[in-house]
């Protein structure tokens, strides 16, 4: 019982995201607040609520064994609880037994075709496993039913995967979307900018990551560095000298995943590819591309070295995922 206890404890702890290009997943249910509970349910549908809270509480922390557990007990008292398999597939996605998340997304779907949860989430399973194309559909489905609450989650999604598909002006139509329901939407702003970056429509990604910056406390390293790369070719040093500040300061404190992994800055990245080193003598940082995760560099010589040789014809591409994938309060 205590155990339980503390689990719903944690419901209302988040994990941060790797990066800004990372669809979203959509929060697993929440126990509401309640002046006493019953020590046993009296419904089924009561005992599978609590029991898929319990399960996505154990999620959270990365104990999927127990969330399993918990999400079988509450499927066995009601079949046909959607909650239940929308996290079931969640959990399988993570444990990377994808026939598995695949049939449990496909059951909640068969049980209500028009749920926003589990069309959105199913979507993100097809997307993270290449299937692009096909997981825009249940993003749409998911924006379809007027009852989900964060439709602009499921564009930017969608504008997310449509991009990496290769369809640009179709991503940049989503994005677009995401901003006229929440126009101060940060995922949406974010990938605007990169999306038009690349482009090399400076003057959209420039206002783009203004209003970005404006909204977010504490941007990630890849939006710091593309500020860098933004302004050098704008030719403001006063600008670029900031972002250059505040990517060595945050780099200090984060891991450089975002930044290096997935996205590859021409050169720079292409020498850590190589596995060279960056540094100077005695104080050298080595950089995996594995995806499992890397050191930081013995000092920021390393930081200060990758920015002075940006070039201006380097590209901020967005690479697909390929490792596990990250929960972030996460598509």
């Amino acid at each position: 019982m205590m155990v339980r206890a503390l689990a719903l404890a944690l419901l209302g702890a988040t994990l941060a995201g790797c990066g800004s290009s990372t669809p979203r997943r959509e929060e697993l249910p929440q126990p509401q607040p309640q002046a006493s509970q019953p020590a046993v349910p009296a419904s089924p549908t009561e005992r599978a609520r609590v029991h898929t809270q319990l399960g996505a509480s154990y999620y959270r922390i990365g104990q999927f064994d127990v969330a399993l557990d918990e999400l079988k007990e509450a499927l066995d008292a009601d079949p046909k609880y959607v909650p239940a398999h929308n996290s079931l597939g969640l959990v399988y996605m993570g444990l990377r037994q994808d026939d598995k998340a695949k049939a449990s997304f496909e059951r909640a779907l068969r049980i209500d075709r028009n749920d926003s949860d589990a069309n959105n989430n199913y979507g993100l399973f097809l997307c993270d496993r290449k299937f692009e194309k096909e997981s825009v559909r249940y993003f749409l489905a998911a924006i379809g039913n007027a009852l989900y609450k964060s439709p602009w989650e499921a564009y930017v999604n969608a504008g997310i995967c449509t991009r990496r598909g290769g369809d640009e002006k179709t991503a940049e139509q989503y994005f677009q979307k995401a901003l006229q329901l929440q126009p101060n939407d940060a995922r949406a702003l974010i990938n605007l900018a990169q999306l038009y970056y690349q482009q090399s429509d400076l003057e959209k990604s420039s206002g783009a990551l203004s209003r970005y910056m404006q909204i977010v406390q504490a941007p990630d390293a890849s939006a710091l560095w593309l500020g860098v790369r933004m302004e050098r070719l704008l030719g403001d040093r006063n600008a670029m000298a900031s972002y250059s500040s505040q990517l060595r300061s945050r780099l200090q404190v984060e891991m450089p995943r975002a930044l290096w992994i997935k996205h590859k800055a021409d050169e720079i990245s292409a020498s850590f590819e190589r596995g060279v080193e960056c540094g100077l003598r005695r104080q050298t940082a080595y950089f995996d591309f594995s995806g499992h995760g890397w050191p930081l560099p013995h000092s920021m010589t390393t930081v200060r070295h990758a920015i002075s040789r940006a070039r201006p014809a380097t590209l901020f591409r967005t690479r697909p995922r390929s490792s596990a994938p990250t929960i972030a309060g996460t598509i």
